[in-house]
């Protein structure tokens, strides 16, 4: 018997350059494509549950409809999964992406000027990423750094985007992307790895592409570029730069944009399309897990594709086979059978066979899983009525900015930050003041338009005051003039950090 499902998933426009695949006869293949980085994969290596296909979008990618043929004497019957759905399993998962950000300098400090442009662009990659997904944030030069661990926490991950700043020479970009694989490939609980390039193209290191390229695919990592030009896009150096960026995309299924930071306008357009397309892909991938017993199956899809030289999406029928862990172990080695089962339904995994012995213990803990998915607040949807989930993309409203008052210390005061709406002051003390939303600050203001160090105030030896900005996200205002770097400031002048205003009063 055979029935038919459907899938919508609607993914948004290709803004990159992916490998050409060709479609084959796949009765006996269990992946497409059979080389390369696998769309749908029925014989998935771990961390993914034995008896599971894994259904991987990449952007610029649409899929139709989605159908299961039974090669057995029953019918088969197959639900979809994603990250926090009922029958996910526990301890697994499903993607995590690592944000590498370039950050050297460029030829004589060129990147400095638009690096403000350039890190609200990463701000707003970090907030169209899925709530679920778990993400790390990588800087290198010369060399490698750490900045944000995995984490699916946005406000840790924007003020990880906050503290970015340029420093040394050197652009390795094909070591760390070599690097950055690596650390995706020690996570031994994800199914799809991803890597958010960052960068002007400009590699100084010399590895050619076609390794970096290799070493992903060979651990189906996928990388997708932002390219930040800071020269003008014409320039034969951001040539260089965007051919190299989409030479990374090209063979992992990646995507690509051109971001002229020139004019922050069309590169806010293009990062915004960049981040609807990653963000449908991701929300669209997930898994297909038997509902019942695990029958043999051939499990086929329509997939639209884009392929180098043609203006629209190719679309192909492909296929790949099925086939449960259990009939597979009776082929070869069959130790550990048992105990994987067992270990599947533990973690929420859908029943396959029940051994003789056995029988009880399986049947209770299905009983606990059964139990288990009641106390959910809906029922995990049939693969036939998934339909992507709609994000509320409204963000909540904003707390009221606070001023936490520190305890003055017993020295002379020179000056006050009377905060706007009465919500406190803070005393000028000393030579210098540290102002910004980090506890360790002299004056901490608990908003989130102000940076961890958003800008310190001076007392200058004539009597007077000196305010710098320390490269915050949303900026210092006097007088609602945004001020670049040190700029004196007068008592009675109006001093906006981000969004939070001040008056500069005497003592």
């Amino acid at each position: 018997m055979n029935w038919r499902i459907t899938l919508a998933l609607i993914l948004g426009t290709c803004t990159g350059i992916a490998t050409a695949v060709t479609a084959q006869d796949t009765n006996a293949a269990t992946q497409y494509p059979e080389n390369g980085t696998s769309i749908l994969d029925c014989a998935p290596s771990k961390p993914t549950p034995d008896d599971s296909c894994t259904l991987r979008v990449p952007p610029g990618y649409k899929v139709g409809r989605l159908q299961s043929d039974g090669t057995g004497e029953k019918d088969p019957e197959f639900k979809f999964a994603r990250q926090g759905s009922a029958r996910f399993p526990d301890g697994l998962t499903l993607s995590a992406t690592i944000l590498l950000v370039d950050l050297s300098p460029g030829p004589n400090g060129g990147r400095r000027a638009t690096f403000r442009t350039e890190k609200t662009l990463i701000s707003e990659i970090v907030k169209g990423l899925p709530k679920t997904e778990s993400v790390a944030i990588y800087g290198f030069n010369e060399g490698l750094r750490l900045l944000q661990d995995f984490t699916s926490d946005q406000s840790a991950l924007l003020s990880a985007v906050d503290d970015l700043s340029l420093g040394g020479t050197n652009t390795l970009i094909g070591t760390f992307v070599g690097d950055s694989i690596k650390v995706l490939s020690a996570r031994d609980d994800v199914v799809f790895r991803n890597i958010i390039l960052v960068s002007d193209g400009q590699d100084e290191g010399g590895q050619p592409v076609s390794e970096i390229v290799a070493q992903a695919v060979e651990n189906e990592v996928i990388i997708s570029t932002l390219g930040t030009y800071w020269r003008p896009v014409g320039a034969s150096a951001s040539g260089e730069g965007i051919a190299y960026m989409l030479a990374l995309a090209d063979g992992t299924l990646g995507q690509t944009a051109i971001a002229p930071l020139q004019n922050p306008t069309a590169a806010g357009d293009a990062t915004g399309k960049f981040v609807a397309t990653f963000q449908s892909a991701l929300r669209d991938s997930g898994l297909i897990l038997p509902a019942g017993e695990a029958q043999p199956a051939t499990i086929s899809v329509t997939i639209e594709e884009p392929v180098i030289g043609k203006p629209d999406l190719v679309a192909r029928d492909v296929s790949v086979s099925f086939t449960p862990a259990s009939a597979a172990g009776n082929e070869g080695d069959q130790e550990g059978t048992e105990g994987d089962s067992e270990e599947e339904m533990i973690f929420g995994y859908p029943a396959t066979y029940v051994y003789g012995a056995g029988a009880g213990l399986a049947a209770l803990l299905l009983l606990l899983v059964i139990l288990a998915a009641r106390g959910k607040s809906e029922a995990e949807p049939e693969l036939a009525d998934v339909v992507p989930p709609e994000e509320d993309l409204e963000p909540p409203e904003p707390p009221e900015p606070t001023v936490v008052e520190k305890e003055p210390a017993p020295v002379q005061i020179s000056g006050y930050l009377v905060f706007e709406g009465k919500r406190g002051r803070s005393p000028i003390t000393g030579q210098r003041v540290n102002i910004g939303r980090s506890t360790s600050n002299d004056v901490v203001i608990e908003a989130d338009s102000i940076s961890r160090l958003h800008a310190q105030i001076y007392r200058n030896r004539d009597g007077g005051f000196s305010i710098t900005d320390m490269d915050s996200l949303n900026g210092t205002y006097i007088n609602d003039t945004r001020i670049e770097g040190t700029q004196s400031v007068g008592l009675g002048d109006i001093i906006t950090f981000g969004k939070v205003k001040a008056k500069l009063t005497a003592a």
